[in-house]
């Protein structure tokens, strides 16, 4: 039986730490007790589960019955179902991908100059730059609702960014929005289009990874949908670590 979980402690989970771990306990950190989030635990499996907006994370090592959790989904008011690949579903459409894990080192040198880096700021800035490069009609976000969102979970230790200024204007960026004890997510990274292939985007994700690690998190994921950008992500130190899937009901 699934059952809607207050305590924090039962909340969180410890191993293994993954993508979707990584989530759940952030979200937990930020938001347990405020309304903005739902925590859920399968007696049966042992699965946790949040409710996060539109979409139902799901952290569980047991096949799903997908008519079950579907039936679930509907019932907590969700759309999406975020959750391994390797779970195998036929009934439903869905959206995957590629799951990236950081190796033990980290692979990059920089020689650009002139270049400004900011961490954990400039958030309106950020979100300007995923708007113009990343952003459409489907995942296109309210900047109210990504600036309180983001700005919140940064305060809480649940989040962190890093952008880069040339001359003073916003050119690329990197947001990891779930941290958690030594475990990140990278979600974003953005690099203005006319200043592509310059070294920006693995700037700035690099950056980020180096302050996350002297904070000790050194257990980073990134989610990919085109796998076109293994070769980008390869060069920093990345490998293939699994499949992600979003699934809608």
């Amino acid at each position: 039986m699934i059952k809607l979980i207050e305590d924090l402690e039962a909340v969180k989970t410890t191993e293994p730490i993954n993508p979707y771990s990584i989530r759940i306990n952030a979200l937990a950190i930020a938001y347990a007790k405020t309304g903005v989030c739902s925590f859920y635990r399968d007696d049966e499996t042992g699965a946790a589960m949040t409710k996060y907006g539109n979409v139902l994370i799901y952290n569980g090592q047991i096949p799903l019955d997908f008519e079950e959790i579907g039936a679930f989904c509907r019932a907590v008011g969700v759309k999406a179902l975020l959750c391994d690949g390797d779970f195998q579903c036929d009934c439903f459409s869905n959206a995957c991908g590629t799951v990236l894990k950081l190796g033990e080192t980290l692979n990059y040198s920089s020689s650009l100059s002139s270049v400004n880096i900011e961490f954990n700021s400039g958030l309106r800035e950020i979100y300007g730059l995923l708007q113009r490069n990343m952003f459409n009609d489907r995942s296109k976000l309210a900047f109210e609702d990504f600036y309180v969102d983001m700005s919140h979970r940064i305060r809480h230790g649940c989040a962190q960014s890093s952008i880069l200024k040339i001359d003073g204007a916003p050119r690329s960026c990197a947001l990891a929005a779930f941290t958690y004890d030594d475990g990140a997510v990278i979600s974003s990274v953005c690099t203005e289009k006319g200043f592509r292939g310059k070294g920006l985007g693995s700037l700035a994700v690099a950056e980020l990874i180096k302050s996350l690690s002297a904070q000790n998190i050194g257990e980073i994921f990134i989610n990919i949908e085109d796998d076109e950008l293994l070769k980008f992500y390869g060069r920093l130190g990345f490998y293939k670590w699994g499949k992600w899937q979003e699934i809608y009901f």
